[in-house]
């Protein structure tokens, strides 16, 4: 028989494809899909799930969290006590002295630091005894007219001079009131009871019994008000003849 084509075209053969080639292939393939059909059935389904969960009308509150304050100020010993005012004075005085260093000045910030720190210097001087006390009102009162020229306000001109001023202060502080330095000179913390107040207490001098007190109340007389008309007590049965009205007199 006689080819159709022009006799020079090379006989074209078909490549066959081995059997293990062709499984290795089709279960790459198969793998990819199942991956692809699992991710899209579960979004879906969660899609879906979301659609028919009935919406609450009102809004669930939130759970609100129980706050309990605890009172730790009866823990603390008269050192501890004097050292946290001491470091509070050491904070706010330092946040004083780098508003003051840091331009553009910030004058609510140093006005701020300045009567925190006065603040706590005050109460250094409650905690401490009298000997000691007296010492730091000195410092107390020279601290209150820079405290003064800063809440009026400072030219930027002026801030080197009152930098300077608070860093002698400083310096007088630690040297003389650091908290090692005072620790045997402190008052005793927490205060205990007043001089008599257990004697008082015990014998129950100066207190009145419940029952004569509300016997005292009932039998007081009102401003204007005859004795025999007072509250709890009966009238008197013998009165003078009341004066009619419009009669005249003798």
């Amino acid at each position: 028989m006689s080819r159709c084509g022009p006799p020079d075209e090379p006989l074209r053969r078909e490549r066959s494809v081995a059997p293990g080639a062709a499984g290795r292939v089709a279960g790459i393939v198969a793998a990819v899909l199942a991956g692809l059909l699992a991710g899209g059935a579960l979004c879906g389904c969660e899609a879906f799930q979301r659609k028919l969960t009935r919406k609450p009308k009102r809004p669930r509150e939130r759970a609100r969290p129980i706050i309990s304050f605890q009172d730790y100020s009866r823990t603390m010993t008269a050192v501890d006590r004097y050292r946290k005012h001491y470091l509070l004075f050491e904070y706010w005085n330092a946040d004083l002295l780098t508003a003051l260093a840091s331009p553009p000045l910030n004058a609510k910030r140093y006005k701020r630091a300045s009567a925190e720190a006065l603040g706590e210097l005050k109460t250094l001087r409650d905690i401490v005894t009298e000997e000691v006390g007296l010492r730091l009102a000195l410092m107390i009162e020279r601290r209150e007219r820079l405290d003064r020229q800063l809440q009026s306000g400072i030219h930027p001109s002026q801030v080197h001079a009152v930098a300077r001023t608070l860093e002698r202060q400083t310096r007088e502080f630690n040297r003389e009131f650091f908290w090692r330095q005072v620790d045997d000179h402190l008052k005793p913390w927490p205060p205990g009871p007043e001089p008599g107040a257990a004697e008082a207490a015990a014998t129950g001098q100066g207190q009145a019994p419940a029952g004569e007190a509300a016997a005292d109340d009932d039998t007081e007389a009102a401003p204007g008000m005859p004795p025999s008309v007072m509250p709890g007590r009966p009238a008197d049965t013998e009165s003078e003849e009341p004066v009619r009205m419009g009669a005249p007199a003798p």
